[in-house]
């Protein structure tokens, strides 16, 4: 959303939808993966100090990686429609 001008722009040089939407389906995979394995490194420190005993399988683990990954793609939707309507014409105006 922040990089409308830029995307514009890519436009006008001449690169292809399909670029674009790459660019912006692997930022946000890039941000999903980034956030999970934060997570998983702050969980493994944390969870000894829990006063209960928390149990996370490799199945649990592969279970919420595969939703990260599913919303990281879903959320990068809105990304991708804008960047389908904006105008070449954009950049020139600015």
């Amino acid at each position: 959303m922040e990089k409308v001008l830029s995307i514009a722009l890519l436009k006008i040089i001449g690169a292809s939808s399909t670029v674009i939407l790459g660019l912006i389906l692997q930022q946000a995979l890039l941000l999903g993966l980034l956030g999970y394995g934060v997570a998983y490194l702050v969980g493994q420190w944390l969870f000894p100090l829990f006063p209960r005993r928390v149990v996370l399988t490799e199945g649990d683990l592969l279970q919420l990686a595969l939703v990260v990954a599913v919303i990281s793609a879903a959320s990068s939707a809105l990304g991708i429609w804008k960047a389908m309507r904006i105008s070449p014409n954009e950049v020139l105006a600015s």
